[in-house]
């Protein structure tokens, strides 16, 4: 048979034996690039299971750490927010409180003048029970503070005084800035007491050289034209509040003048609800009927300020209750966004763990193979 015959020739290339050097282990630098590998993998999945964090700096992971730490920084103003909001609830309801004590006291007083009306009445006695609940009054609006600030009992012509309470109500971002809520509620509604200087010249009680505060003289004007009669059937009540003398201070120490009765002297014609006092001889039948309708007229308002810080409170507490459902929201994003999941973390690890025995088993055998040169010398 002719070359022709036998087809076309093939050439077969075999594979030169391995070179061995022992300069450069070749099998060893890839063992020991494939352990380093598995120790920084090691090293991640111990982070994360010691840590519970998936993403525990911008490097692992820039855009969720960014959003994970605003909303971090936004729970810890909303935990401040918090805080703040339960402080002034506990002034506001500790001014309710107040004011719903109070209220029993002038139920107290309106019982005794309704009584002292009648001809067989002892009024000095009816006087003590009246006088209780006057001494009452004063305590319960004294003691009414909260961290120093009383919202019954003021000064309204001390330094930085202002009649109107602001309140915390809620906190936000917006285009990268924050922003505080704030309420404002009239206190001038509830003061029950104002210590303001008196005025050295008392034409009748409880005169000031200084005005209302608030909306005071027009509350009090407004129980003035309650308690006067109409058609004329009674005494009628005057107030005085101008700029430079006025007679308007808290609910209660608000002083009223009874008109027309001329037997009286300025001073016997006027009267508070702090002061009046039903056991003086001068005292008739027809001016306790004043009394009791200034007090009556006078518990209304109070009755209006409990409610109003009433209505306050619970806004208070629906503000405070959300901010702590927004916390909780925020909790859980940030929970999505960075945190481990420790079971495949930890099967994570076991798995890197074994690698790693047999990363290091892989670079002893490598380590071992340049010894075999040396059986070529002996």
């Amino acid at each position: 048979m002719s070359p022709k015959d036998a087809g076309p020739s093939r050439s077969f290339a075999f594979p030169g034996p391995t070179m061995t050097s022992i300069l450069t282990n070749a099998r060893a630098i890839t063992a020991l690039r494939t352990l380093g590998a598995v120790g920084d993998g090691l090293d991640t999945a111990n982070r994360r299971v010691s840590t519970g964090a998936r993403i525990g700096s911008a490097a692992d992971g820039a855009a969720y750490w960014a959003i994970a730490t605003s909303l971090k920084a936004e729970n810890s103003s909303l935990a401040a927010l918090t805080d703040a909001i339960a402080l002034d609830q506990t002034a506001v309801d500790t001014a309710s409180l107040g004011l719903t004590r109070t209220v029993d006291q002038l139920r107290i007083i309106s019982r005794a003048l309704v009584a002292a009306q009648s001809d067989q009445a002892d009024r000095s006695k009816i006087q003590l029970d009246i006088g209780n609940a006057q001494r009452a009054m004063r305590s319960i609006a004294e003691s009414s503070a909260v961290g120093g600030s009383n919202w019954l009992s003021v000064q309204s012509d001390g330094p930085d005084f202002s009649a109107n309470r602001q309140l915390v109500m809620a906190f936000s971002r917006r285009d990268g800035s924050a922003n505080l809520t704030r309420a404002t509620i009239d206190g001038s509604q509830f003061i029950l007491f104002d210590a303001k200087v008196r005025s050295a010249f008392q034409d009748w009680a409880q005169a000031s050289d200084k005005p209302a505060t608030g909306t005071l003289a027009a509350t009090a004007a407004a129980i003035a034209a309650r308690s006067s009669p109409t058609p004329i059937g009674g005494y009628l009540i005057d107030i005085v509040d101008s700029p430079t003398h006025s007679h308007v201070n808290g609910l209660l120490d608000t002083g009223y003048r009874i008109n027309g009765v001329p037997s009286l002297s300025t001073a016997q014609a006027s009267f508070s609800i702090a002061t009046l006092d039903v056991s003086q001889s001068y005292v008739s039948r027809a001016m306790i009927e004043s009394y009791a309708r200034v007090v009556d007229a006078t518990l209304q308002k109070v009755l209006d300020g409990a409610a109003l810080l009433g209505s306050t409170s619970a806004l208070l507490t629906a503000q405070r209750d959300f901010a702590r459902q927004m916390t909780a929201i925020n909790g859980t994003a940030i929970g999505t966004l960075v945190d481990a999941d420790i079971e495949v973390e930890s099967t994570r690890l076991k798995a890197l763990q074994a690698q790693q025995m047999l990363g290091i088993r892989s670079l002893s055998i490598a380590n071992a193979a340049p010894d075999t040169v040396l059986t070529l010398f002996n």
